[in-house]
């Protein structure tokens, strides 16, 4: 009977500790979707915090609340179909970002950064981590995916020289005449796109997927890449 009684009680508490930390899985969750969606909404409501535009330049300013920043991106993308007024220079905005927070090769660490690398290499014994496109890079693709030419004039272009663009998808975007100097674009997918005119001179490929289709091998380090 004791050892009966022992074993409700247990599983009471087991039953209690696991609802707890549900909820505070489903409460972080809520809480970095609602910070997303503020920042979204504060862009796409002129007057909350000013000007929509230069309010979206403060939030993605934000460098250690990425939830913020893709809420602005997000915001932006919604903003560039629509307004003709704003359409180039967000494209313009978001290219800009991604020469600066993703450039082809990457600045030098800080000597706590160096420190923070040294410990995680000892950590792994010696293994380096492959470089991966950020999210926050990865949405901004898909923003330019979406591109509205018919919001443009004249010959606006993409500049997106000296970028690590490494597994970026740009399926079918429209890249005409797009400034892709010296960009790191192996494993990117550019099925579909329109580089005409487009300036590709020192760009990296390997496995990139190529607008017909084809695969481009033409930088593979590794003969086993070819």
């Amino acid at each position: 009977m004791n050892e009966l009684h022992l074993a409700v009680i247990v599983g009471g508490v087991l039953v209690v500790t696991v609802g707890l930390l549900l909820a505070g899985i489903r409460t972080i969750a809520a809480n970095r979707s609602s910070k997303a969606a503020q920042a979204q909404s504060e862009i796409a409501v002129p007057g909350q915090v000013g000007e929509p535009f230069t309010a979206a330049i403060d939030q993605l300013g934000y460098k250690n609340d990425l939830e913020v920043r893709l809420g602005a991106i997000y915001a932006l993308g919604q903003l560039a179909k629509t307004s003709r007024e704003h359409h180039w220079p967000i494209m313009e905005t978001l290219t800009a970002y991604v020469r600066e927070h993703s450039p082809a090769q990457p600045r030098s660490p800080t000597p706590a950064e160096q420190h923070g690398e040294a410990d995680e290499l000892e950590k792994g014994a010696g293994e380096t981590k492959a470089r991966s496109l950020p999210l926050d890079i990865r949405v901004i693709m898909a923003v330019l995916r979406e591109r509205r030419p018919e919001h443009e004039t004249g010959s606006q272009a993409f500049d997106l020289s000296n970028t690590f663009l490494s597994g970026a998808n740009l399926y079918k975007a429209s890249l005409t005449g797009a400034d892709l100097r010296e960009a790191d674009l192996r494993g990117a997918n550019l099925y579909g796109a329109d580089l005409r005119g487009a300036n590709l001179r020192g760009a990296t490929f390997c496995k990139t997927t190529m607008p017909d289709g084809t695969i481009n091998n033409n930088d593979c380090e590794d003969e086993d890449d070819r």
